[in-house]
């Protein structure tokens, strides 16, 4: 008798098992279905400067091409303080290139006085900076920069440093930047 118990307790045991494994299976499949419905509208265009200063905060610069075809910034930047999370960094960013498209350009005074500074060169003291662009061919496009005696940045490299699909997620966008950041000088 004690081994027929034995047998249906091992039987029951099992059966619980497997209706717990479907159900963890079923609610993992559901995750994931509710994830990819969830995915970021690609970015199809943009150039962006992200800017971050000593303490981590973040101003993100949009720009466009002027009436000459010369880079200029768009609307307001963007800023974005500490604590943040890396999706919250590339959320911004993706806001932040979305301004590009159509943004009516403004001029470096209006810039500076967005900003609460007097010229580039202020700005720019002590603070690193990542050019973001879109490109039809590649994708998501990033550039690690060096600040220069006069306040402008330059691109550390010639090509392109990292390159991520235009349906990236935010949190990747964001990872992304926090990584390339130690390349900044």
């Amino acid at each position: 008798m004690n081994r027929d118990f034995t047998v249906y307790l091992f039987y029951i045991v099992l059966a619980v098992c497997l209706i717990i494994g479907l159900l963890v299976f079923i609610i993992l499949k559901i995750k994931e279905h509710i994830a990819e419905q969830k995915k970021p509208e690609p970015i199809k265009c943009g150039n962006i400067s992200v800017l971050f200063d000593q303490d981590m905060n973040v101003t993100i610069i949009p720009y466009a091409k002027d009436k000459y075809g010369r880079g200029k910034a768009v609307g307001g930047p963007q800023f974005l303080a500490q604590p943040y999370k890396p999706e919250a960094l590339g959320r911004i960013v993706r806001y932040s290139m979305k301004l590009c498209e159509g943004g009516v350009t403004c001029t470096d005074n209006e810039l500076m006085s967005r900003l609460s500074f007097k010229g580039w060169k202020e700005f720019s003291e002590g603070k690193r900076n990542i050019s973001v662009h879109y490109q039809e061919k590649h994708g998501i496009v990033f550039n690690t920069t060096r600040r220069r005696d006069d306040g402008a940045y330059q691109f550390n490299y010639n090509g392109f440093e990292k390159i991520v699909n235009a349906d990236a997620r935010d949190g990747e966008l964001g990872e992304i930047l926090m990584l390339l950041l130690r390349r900044c000088r």
